[in-house]
């Protein structure tokens, strides 16, 4: 072993001896943290995931939905999730006790959850790592459940279901499966096997019996055999690396960590996403991301720093939080998927640095995994250790001490301004240790320098009652950086951030003329030294092609942590010249234009299909698995909604929904139309009411959500009055070639 090696472990070895610094037990959000914990806890009570039977069925399979064979997944996910979130939103609900009374009866004799299995026979890709990765979900929530409420029944179950861990190992424990059971899926052995590992870790520490974390050690040995990342399923990966450092933790060793934090460097070096998330398969040109992932990669960094006391993790940590986490949270409080696309600077394409006006609201995984991440931000918030109370920033919380002697509240009062409320019955003397972020130079409490180590400012306080801090980071300006954190290039395109928060240009706010297709937006100049509540004012110039001369527009770029849901690009080309020289040389408006004057919409159909607002193509998706909402700006007064699909299609039918303030728009045969044509579409059908009339066919109503051949998928519609539309094919004259589904809807003018 080299001598720095040998340094390096020995240090890791002292500092995790040291008993490093625990997230809260006692916390509470506050602020933003927990007004999108309250959404996100608002989206696990709506439909489909208040129906126990829908979310049992992936153990049940009573009801045919999307991902039943994932047994545990969707059920097991609910319960951890609603389990974190509901006690620190003064929650009680009785679906968690739904689904604890509807577990037992619906575990196989061997202890597993889900369709019976012949091991022995064969291991199956498509039968048993889908159960594989579910059980892993389950038993994690068994084991954190029991860890909360000490229920023997709970307790029973998780043993079981980790004694069939234990059994199986003669079948899934080879290293051959990662060839024969596939790597790169996301139902690849390299995913679903490593997923047991966390859950197998709480199993050992909430039961006390070793033999749990002894097939934890062997799986996650046998993981780190995989060393290749490309196409591989970060969720997956990450939830390994979980498990990895949970171990570690727990046993009081670094078994795993450095491997875990190469892992975690060459995922920061060559896979991550300029927003500090990541792909849902590992590889910057993957076409979009997975929410499980992010909450995996932060919670993976949170844990990271609790190892090896490195507060680049926190930074990482941040850096997802803000700008990919809470960028990416639906206005209904969900999770799920969003695409990614690359933007074009001369001749280079940069991947990943627009978001699309299109996403994915995914109740089947993402919505539980982020508000589980959520409720846990709220303990991270203030961590305490031997040498006192830690803050991180991380989240907007109140927490108490372990002894209950005191309590720290941190919250948000402005841009690289917070205010930390200290409680206590008697005096209380301790050092605060505050984190300073790596945008920051350092930090003032109530006007005064703090002395800076490693990262943390020391702050002494000694109180009694209730007293505050103003606490104002120093040094504080708007930085560019190249892209994926690169050092910014003379005349390269570049991120512009000022504190945590990297700023996006969305697409709505500024004229269609003011950008290309795929261009990045060119910023003469900044018309502020620092936001303001409506964002960054900055001067935006784009040539007209039409007379060859250069427009201005004063835009606000906003922090993506509060995009509008239409497309946005985050790559720039910044011309820096002074402000009083962009004032005086140049006649610019303000854009009036409002990005957050959008609507959203989403439609399915078994196979292609293209969606219109007035006309202009805003998706084309195939498929009625996943969707996606649209967001789309309206124009006052009467709207045209089109949904275009070819005629002959395998389960022939299509459902839409309009997602307007006062009540949703759904499809039905009342208020919609369907018109038929032979040849390609007019355009005019697509933007107009009155356009194509005789073309008319008549609507038949196929049935609402659960009906056949769709059954419960896609969920999005459940307890809706959406419909799915068909024509009469008896009453058309002439069999079509294409299909238009159309409504027309109001805007109110502002």
């Amino acid at each position: 072993m080299s001598m720095t090696l040998a340094m390096g472990l020995l240090a890791l070895t002292a500092n995790m001896s040291a008993a490093p610094a625990q997230p809260a037990d006692a916390a509470m959000p506050l602020g933003e943290t927990k007004a999108r914990l309250e959404r996100a806890y608002g989206r696990l009570c709506a439909p489909p995931l208040d129906d126990p039977e829908f979310v049992l069925s992936d153990l049940s399979f009573h009801l045919t939905r999307r991902f039943t064979e994932y047994s545990g997944d969707v059920s097991g996910r609910m319960l951890g999730a609603l389990d974190a979130a509901a006690p620190l939103l003064n929650q009680d609900p009785p679906f968690i006790q739904t689904l604890l009374a509807g577990f037992p009866a619906l575990q196989q004799p061997d202890g597993h959850f889900g369709a019976p299995q012949d091991l022995a026979q064969s291991v199956n890709q498509k039968r048993d790592m889908p159960i594989l990765w579910g059980n892993g979900r389950m038993l994690l929530a068994l084991a954190e459940r029991f860890r909360m409420k000490n229920e023997p029944a709970v307790l029973d179950m998780a043993k079981r279901l980790g004694d069939y861990i234990l059994a199986a190992r003669q079948y899934y424990g080879m290293k051959e499966n990662f060839e024969k059971v596939g790597g790169e899926q996301a139902s690849g052995f390299t995913t679903c096997y490593p997923s047991l590992i966390d859950g197998l870790v709480a199993l050992g520490e909430v039961s006390k019996d070793p033999k749990y974390w002894d097939e934890a050690r062997f799986i996650a040995h046998l993981a780190l055999q995989d060393t290749a990342f490309d196409k591989h399923h970060s969720h997956g990966r990450l939830v390994a690396y979980r498990g990895m450092l949970d171990l570690d933790r727990l046993n009081g060793t670094a078994e795993f960590t450095d491997q875990v934090r190469e892992g975690c460097k060459k995922i920061t070096d060559e896979y991550l996403l300029p927003t500090g998330g990541v792909t849902e398969m590992f590889g910057r040109d993957y076409p979009r991301d997975e929410g499980c992932s992010e909450a995996d990669w932060i919670r993976v960094n949170l844990l990271l720093w609790q190892a090896t006391g490195d507060t680049r993790c926190f930074d990482a940590a941040e850096q997802a939080i803000l700008n990919h986490l809470y960028a990416t949270q639906f206005s209904n409080g969900a999770f799920g998927h969003h695409t990614f696309s690359p933007v074009r600077f001369g001749r280079q394409q940069y991947p990943g640095f627009r978001i699309e006006h299109y996403a994915s609201d995914s109740y089947w995984c993402c919505s539980m995994h982020c508000t589980q991440l959520l409720a846990d931000l709220a303990h991270w918030a203030i961590l305490f250790g031997d040498g006192g109370p830690l803050v991180s920033w991380l989240a907007e919380a109140r927490a108490t001490s372990p002894d209950g002697k005191f309590s720290i509240a941190a919250e948000q009062t402005g841009p690289a301004q917070w205010k930390l409320t200290l409680d206590a019955a008697e005096n209380v003397a301790t050092t605060l240790r505050l984190r300073v972020p790596a945008w920051a130079k350092g930090l003032t409490a109530d006007g005064q320098p703090a002395p800076v180590d490693g990262g943390w400012a020391a702050v002494p306080c000694t109180w009694t009652g209730s007293r505050s801090l103003a606490i104002q980071f120093t040094s504080v300006q708007t930085r560019l950086t190249g892209p994926f954190g690169a050092e910014a290039k003379l005349n390269g395109p570049v991120c512009i951030y000022w504190g945590a928060d990297m700023f996006c240009l969305p697409d709505d706010a500024v004229g269609a003329e003011m950008l290309s297709a795929d261009g990045v937006p060119v910023v003469m100049g900044f018309l502020a030294d620092k936001p303001d509540a409506k964002g960054l004012p900055v001067a935006l110039m784009q040539s007209d092609t039409s007379s060859g001369m250069m427009k201005f527009e004063k835009v606000r770029l906003v922090p993506l942590a509060r995009r509008p849901r239409g497309t946005c690009r985050f790559l720039f080309h910044v011309d820096r010249l002074q402000t009083a020289v962009m004032e005086s040389s140049f006649d610019m408006q303000e854009s009036a234009r409002d990005a957050n004057a959008l609507i959203e919409f989403m439609a399915a159909f078994d196979g292609p299909y293209e969606c219109y607002l007035n006309g202009k193509k805003q998706f084309a998706g195939g498929g009625t698995d996943e969707s996606p909402r649209i967001a789309a700006v309206p124009k006052p007064g009467a709207n045209v909604l089109a949904v275009k699909v070819p005629a002959a299609g395998a389960k022939p039918g299509v459902i839409a929904q309009v997602f307007l303030k006062d009540a949703p728009l759904v499809s039905n045969a009342t208020d919609w139309q369907v018109l038929g044509s032979a040849e390609d579409v007019p355009a005019a059908w697509l933007e107009d009411l009155s356009k194509g009339a005789e073309h008319a066919l008549k609507l038949t109503d196929l049935g609402g959500f659960g009906a056949d051949p769709w059954k419960h998928v896609p969920a999005h519609y459940a307890s809706t009055a959406a419909r799915w539309l068909w024509f009469d094919a008896a009453q058309a004259s002439a069999p079509p070639k294409w299909l238009v589904f159309r409504v027309s809807f109001n805007v109110p003018k502002p």
